[in-house]
């Protein structure tokens, strides 16, 4: 019974690894578009 709930934990941790990486992820995708969406400047 050790091993399921020591996958559990490991499953929920990287859950939670993968929605800060995933939130990290959108906000550069967000600053990126609003550096794309500017003018070059000469």
């Amino acid at each position: 019974m050790f091993q399921v709930e020591e996958h559990e934990r490991i499953l929920a941790d990287l859950n939670v690894k993968f929605e800060l990486a995933k939130n990290k992820v959108n906000a550069l995708l967000v600053r990126l578009a609003k550096i794309e969406a500017r003018p070059l400047e000469p």
